[in-house]
């Protein structure tokens, strides 16, 4: 059904549109795919999860062809009848990263899929991405993002704590993006900083129990890190790439 951006032929169904789920696996090392996959490559649609299926975000795009022709990529993700799918457009062109009007509500499960070194963790809530206007070129960046996390939820095994809404605002700081993050409720408080600095990731965190905390947290908080001298605990992480 040409139509829907599929050949069929000899008991093979291939899909312009599943081309970019192919795409997407073989990056991600099939940790997400895009399901259901619809359409051809510049303009489909589908629903992106984790490979258990646990997290879904439903997604539509729409590639203009124009700047194509300048060696630019613009892709403008289409927000559906719900206002939930991200919306928002994302330009690409000799190392320049533009967005505009980006908005993204979606499951934090989503996150580990992404990101290896959390491949252990469990991520519950959803995550709140905006930013009017953003761009980054030559280690320089301009603009804003802010964010937030609902019902914000890390489990390690038997481990689980519960982070309330945490709040992030990140910048750009030189040849750097820098962020703050502090939180509301939850069993700790959190002040802190992520930094990204030539794709790598650090973040710096002080934990600090709140006066619900369960026993299980308040005595798990000091295996994390090192004590502030206050009653709270200094957690560090950064990525390998």
């Amino acid at each position: 059904m040409l139509g829907r951006g599929r050949l069929l032929g000899g008991g093979r169904e291939l899909g312009a549109a599943a081309w970019v789920d192919r795409r997407l696996a073989a990056r991600a090392q099939d940790r997400v795919r895009i399901a259901d996959a619809e359409g051809w490559w510049w303009r489909g649609e589908g629903v992106l999860m984790t490979a258990d299926g646990a997290a879904r975000l439903p997604i539509a795009w729409r590639v203009a062809l124009a700047p194509l022709l300048a060696g630019e990529l613009v892709v403008n993700l289409q927000p559906g009848s719900a206002n939930t799918m991200p919306s928002g457009t994302i330009a690409l062109r000799h190392g320049t990263l533009g967005v505009r009007d980006l908005r993204l509500h979606a499951p934090a499960a989503l996150v580990p899929a992404f990101v290896p070194a959390w491949k252990t963790i469990a991520l519950g809530g959803v995550l709140d991405l905006r930013s009017t206007s953003f761009s980054w070129r030559d280690g320089i960046g301009t603009g804003a993002f802010e964010g937030t996390w609902q019902r914000a939820r890390v489990v390690a095994g038997q481990f689980a704590l519960d982070l309330g809404v945490v709040s992030v605002s990140a910048a750009p700081k030189g040849d750097a993006l820098g962020g703050i993050i502090h939180n509301t409720g939850g069993d700790v408080a959190i002040d802190g900083t992520i930094d990204d600095r030539a794709g790598i990731i650090d973040v710096a965190l002080l934990l600090k129990p709140t006066s619900s905390a369960p026993e299980a947290v308040r005595a798990t908080l000091p295996l994390l890190g090192p004590g502030d001298g206050a009653g709270g605990v200094r957690v560090s992480w950064r990525n390998d790439r």
